[in-house]
């Protein structure tokens, strides 16, 4: 059965494809993030009731989260090199088959040690990193934040879909079950992307717009490639400022499910209600208001006013204490991460050739991952000793603190038409 002309069209432009052909790689692209996210969140509601069924305390959760960040610090920039050297379909593949690896282990983990072992396979889960090297190939420079705001709609879906059944799942039939049903998820991606996909070209010197780095050619995965985009300042400037910014956000994160249930006492299924809620206004925020803001401002001064807002949404969460409050505070704080998420994004690969842009990505994932690293250890410490409010105290400061930097420092551009290499 044939779509309709005006459909076809109209997906074309929505996902910025710019023919039929294009149009199925991304929206191939785009069911991989659906899954990935759908499976990812299935699990998050019910990991610390999980956790905790296996013996596991607060220190040992955390311990738990700083596994899976180390995991994926270590594999995000060799991952961006696979994407640039290989293509993104085999990292779609082969993130995928290590979700299903991790979730099936997750799922028969009966102490904490295999617990423990569950998240070694994560080394190779960064479906989302080879989602935006392929959006960041197929998409032209004026449209980057745009397109890869769309393809935070899809991680949004699966995420709000993951994340309310997750919970019910694991409240109604157990909580290895939604691992299970998650590992489940992740094979069904691999015959797609075998069906759907086809290598992606590098971009011939002759189709680079004005304004972008000239592709070369692909120097393969060795660390020589990957250090020689560390030589460029606005690379390293952004890598700064991700780290400042991420390492709040990342003691945010990381205590937030355990704040969630200690705090405000709530359970499984209300946790993953609330989880969808940052997912929907994720999704919206791509949809509604990233684009039309980029075509508006350069995209330096969109990641500052994010920043700054951030910063408030924290200051104000150290004081919530109800439900209400906590969801009034965690709709704006919404809206301003994944306008800092996406901007960081675009600028990364406006930083870099068209043939790097996996590796940027990589840098920018292994960047946050590193705020992962050592947030959880310092979120508990905050937690224990200080208070819930020191989380958001210390959210904030680190976002001021990337603000400064992108003010008085940072030396990348506010759109592409600016950069040159």
């Amino acid at each position: 059965m044939q779509l309709p002309a005006f459909v076809v069209d109209a997906a074309r432009g929505f996902l910025g494809a710019e023919d039929n052909a294009g149009l199925l790689q991304l929206a191939t692209v785009h069911a991989n993030i659906v899954l990935y996210a759908f499976a990812y969140w299935l699990t998050q509601p019910v990991l610390p009731f999980l956790s905790e069924s296996l013996g596991a305390d607060l220190v040992a959760f955390g311990y738990l989260q700083t596994v899976f960040s180390i995991m994926q610090l270590v594999g995000g920039p060799v991952f961006g090199r696979v994407c640039d050297a290989w293509g993104p379909r085999a990292g779609l593949v082969l993130s995928q088959a290590a979700a299903a690896l991790s979730y099936a282990l997750l799922g028969l983990a009966w102490n904490v040690p295999l617990l423990f072992l569950s998240q070694l396979p994560t080394l190779g889960m960064h479906s989302m990193h080879a989602a935006q090297a392929a959006v960041a190939r197929l998409s032209s420079n004026d449209a980057r934040a745009a397109s890869l705001g769309r393809l935070s709609l899809s991680y949004g879906m699966g995420m709000i879909l993951g994340s309310l059944i997750g919970g019910y799942v694991g409240k109604t039939a157990g909580y290895h079950h939604a691992a299970f049903a998650a590992a489940l998820v992740s094979l069904a991606a691999l015959p797609l992307n075998y069906a759907c996909l086809r290598p992606l070209q590098m971009v011939a010197p002759a189709q680079v717009e004005p304004g972008r780095p000239t592709p070369a050619k692909s120097e393969g995965l060795g660390p020589a490639a990957m250090m020689r985009l560390l030589e460029k300042k606005p690379v390293r400037d952004l890598m700064v400022v991700q780290l400042l910014v991420g390492l709040g956000l990342s003691v945010y994160r990381s205590s937030f499910s355990q704040a969630l249930r200690h705090h405000f006492d709530l359970g499984s299924e209300q946790i993953g209600v609330l989880m969808s809620l940052g997912a929907i206004v994720s999704a919206v925020t791509n949809v509604f208001a990233i684009p039309p803001a980029s075509r508006m401002l350069p995209e330096n001064q969109l990641l500052t006013i994010s920043l700054v807002a951030i910063s408030l949404c924290m200051l104000t969460y150290t004081q919530a204490s109800t439900l209400p409050l906590l969801i009034a505070v965690n709709v704006p704080f919404g809206v301003a991460s994944t306008f800092a998420y996406t901007i960081f994004s675009s600028l990364m690969t406006k930083s870099v050739s068209a043939s790097d842009s996996g590796t940027s990505i990589g840098f920018g994932h292994a960047t946050r991952t590193l705020c992962g690293v050592v947030a959880p250890t310092l979120a508990g410490y905050l937690y224990q000793n200080l208070g819930f409010g020191s989380l958001g105290s210390f959210a904030a400061a680190a976002s001021l603190a990337g603000f400064a930097y992108v003010v008085l420092f940072s030396s990348f551009a506010g759109t592409a038409r600016e950069k040159k290499d």
